[in-house]
């Protein structure tokens, strides 16, 4: 199985960089292979703009979104020992959607109530004020919060009652599903809109401060994840068994939902949405690689990073100089492919 695993990463490895290189060349303005040099280079060029300031920031964001969501997938099914667990679980993608809902539509609002007030200088300012900074800021925020309540819903005298977080995060997750519904109700076009393209995730003006805002999450979720890697072996026994093994669980415990917040939080403020990557991608190398938690997340960074940035380069390819939302193309490919992936499975992989 070691070897097996290894032999994967070599090929994740591998399909990565060529995946890279494609995406590079690839677009509404297509490259050269021998281009890519020159543009590199010199990014004063037309060619070494279009690298620099679109493809470059783009592609690194896809990865690094695509490794976050899959990572914190990989350290949330260990955490509650569910290989069909999620990092939705503790409410951090609901939380940063609805914390952007809030900015987009409020935002709208404020704009409109100014027009209506006779001030279409300041309405017009305000709509443009409306920036992806301002909708990060609100999706941070929600994140935080919600993942705070089913942080302090979990505590106890006896450390963290795993069971209680799961049901309050599926609770969370529908009071938020209800306040996005009343949100949408009452926004205008254009605000539902906005919102609408946040939700299905896009990486569409993509930047170098969003590569470091998920960089900074990714980071966060590497360092815990492999400081707890080998105590993520031992809790699959049991929690009691991993006490008597000298675990420090609460510990164990609070680290790796702070990571999972953390990166999870960053990456949909950044790009909004991106469902199934977190479910789907740990579950298929643990299928491919074994449970063993030192293998199974980086090989899950790995494969993360790569499907992500297949489905944005699908997402701007294929209808260009048009392009869709990435979550689309997550959505559709990997809701069957984890059906077929559970239907077809004989073993427990676990």
């Amino acid at each position: 199985m070691k070897r097996l695993s290894f032999q994967f990463e070599i090929f994740l490895v591998f399909a990565l960089a060529v995946t890279f290189t494609l995406a590079l060349v690839s677009g509404a303005v297509s490259l050269p292979v021998a281009a890519l040099l020159p543009a590199l280079s010199d990014a004063s060029s037309a060619d070494g703009m279009i690298v620099w300031e679109l493809r470059l920031p783009r592609i690194l964001l896809a990865m690094a979104v695509g490794a976050a969501l899959a990572g914190s997938g990989a350290l949330a099914q260990g955490l509650f020992r569910n290989p069909l667990a999620d990092p939705g679980l503790l409410g951090v993608s609901s939380g940063a959607a609805v914390g952007a809902a809030l900015v987009i539509v409020l935002a709208s609002a404020f704009s409109a109530w100014l027009a209506d007030s006779g001030l279409a200088g300041s309405a017009v300012a305000a709509s443009s004020g409306l920036s992806s900074s301002a909708i990060a800021v609100g999706a941070c925020l929600g994140a935080a919060l919600c993942t705070w309540c089913v942080y302090l819903s979990g505590r106890s005298q006896y450390g963290l009652h795993v069971t209680r977080m799961l049901l309050v995060g599926v609770a969370i997750n529908a009071l938020v599903s209800a306040v996005m519904a009343f949100l949408s109700y009452f926004s205008n076009d254009q605000s539902l809109r906005n919102l609408t393209f946040w939700l299905l995730g896009s990486f569409n003006g993509a930047g170098w401060g969003g590569v470091g805002l998920v960089s900074l999450g990714l980071v966060v979720l590497i360092f815990f994840g492999m400081r707890y890697a080998s105590a993520l072996n031992v809790l699959s026994l049991g929690e009691s068994e991993a006490r008597h093994l000298g675990i420090r669980v609460h510990r164990l415990q609070q680290g790796v939902i702070l990571a999972v917040a953390v990166a999870v939080g960053l990456s949909v403020a950044v790009t909004g949405v991106i469902g199934f990557v977190g479910l789907v991608v740990p579950h298929v190398v643990r299928m491919l690689c074994g449970p063993d938690h030192r293998r199974l997340i980086p090989a899950s960074l790995l494969l993360g990073a790569l499907v992500v940035l297949l489905a944005d380069l699908a997402a701007r390819t294929l209808l260009s100089p048009s392009e869709l939302p990435v979550g689309i193309f997550t959505a559709l490919v990997g809701a069957p492919f984890f059906v077929a992936l559970v239907i077809r499975s004989r073993r427990d992989v676990w």
